[in-house]
């Protein structure tokens, strides 16, 4: 991204405005706010021997049950799942399974009792277990106080995200959704912060998380013309919803920029940054959404993938001009022969 950029000349009609709302992606506040804790926890690290558990039971039914993906989720239950309520340390939760889900376990585990009221009986009693399961195995300090409550309906229990488990039921795959309501999510979400808090190092300090377009590397004699207002500049890069986050002038994470209600943001991604240098003789002319400062806990978290970052700016095309981290100017990020170029204020 440390491209000299050319100053485009020539009649400007094929400069379009680069619109946000139709170019990049939606997510919800709630995705967020929990995108640093709840959604990137891994909640089979606080389960062990989960699956062991279940292998007298299914060998005793001569089936071969195996644990898959345990997954956080803000996707909710199935309206149409059979749902069983219970509680963990006092706070309810919904245990429910879709319809494929109890069909599966019918057909593999009493076959007979298909479309009956055996097949539910069976249900709910795999359900009982599951949760006095997740009591026993449950790692943390205190011991688990797990109740199951019966069978109830979806909108008994207030939900609010949920974990997805995947099992193999002799090679057939069931889902099972475990709902859990706005108590149960923020200690998850919690813990899991504290967890990467515990590892920060010590080498690691505090800074200003810059939200990064493209980077120029402009001839001294040649900055009064970029910084003029009415000047556009071909920064050399496709546009797209990509960015870079710096911390100074480090590269930090690849992001792509998200829409929070309306306001900008920008979710961290799986990729490869390369340090580049401007070249020499030049300075290092940065085109960037916003900076925002961060203590060290704050990079930690940001430094997962699918972590989000909100800006305080409202989602539009306004950019900063910066040099040696000074903002020097404004512009309006623009598209060029399906390339970014910028319109400077």
């Amino acid at each position: 991204m440390e491209e000299q950029g050319e100053v485009v000349r020539e009649a400007t009609r094929d400069i379009e405005p680069w619109d946000p709302r139709k170019q990049i992606r939606s997510v919800t506040s709630l995705e967020a706010q929990l995108s640093c804790g709840f959604l990137r926890c891994h909640p089979e690290k606080w389960l062990p021997g989960f699956g062991a558990h279940w292998t007298p039971l299914m060998s005793a039914l001569g089936c071969d049950l195996r644990v898959g993906e345990i997954k956080p989720s803000l996707a909710l239950p199935d309206p149409q799942s059979v749902c069983f309520k219970g509680s963990i340390d006092g706070e309810s939760v919904v245990v429910a399974l879709d319809p494929s889900t109890v069909n599966a376990i019918s057909q593999e585990v009493a076959p007979m009792a298909d479309r009956s009221k055996g097949a539910l009986f069976l249900v709910e009693y795999l359900a009982q277990r599951f949760l006095a399961c997740v009591g026993q195995c449950h790692a943390g300090a205190d011991p688990t106080r797990v109740q199951f409550s019966g069978r109830c309906a979806l909108d008994d229990v207030d939900v609010m995200a949920s974990v997805r488990l995947s099992f193999a039921l002799n090679s057939n795959p069931v889902t099972v959704v475990i709902g859990l309501g706005r108590a149960v999510i923020e200690t998850m979400d919690g813990m899991w912060r504290r967890q990467l808090h515990s590892s920060i190092r010590p080498s690691l300090g505090a800074g200003t998380l810059r939200v990064e377009v493209a980077q120029l590397g402009v001839p001294p004699h040649m900055l009064s013309e970029y910084l003029t207002s009415g000047t556009v500049i071909d920064l050399e890069v496709p546009a797209s919803d990509c960015v870079t986050l710096r911390i100074g002038h480090k590269p930090f994470m690849p992001a792509r920029l998200v829409s929070i209600d309306g306001r900008l943001g920008c979710q961290v991604i799986q990729g490869v940054l390369s340090n580049l240098a401007v070249p020499d003789g030049t300075s290092r002319l940065s085109i960037e959404f916003g900076a925002v400062p961060v203590d060290v806990a704050k990079i930690t978290e940001l430094g997962q993938v699918g972590a989000v970052l909100p800006l305080d700016q409202a989602l539009n095309q306004s950019v900063s001009l910066v040099i040696n981290q000074e903002r020097v100017g404004e512009a309006r990020l623009s598209v060029y022969q399906g390339r970014f170029a910028v319109e400077v204020i």
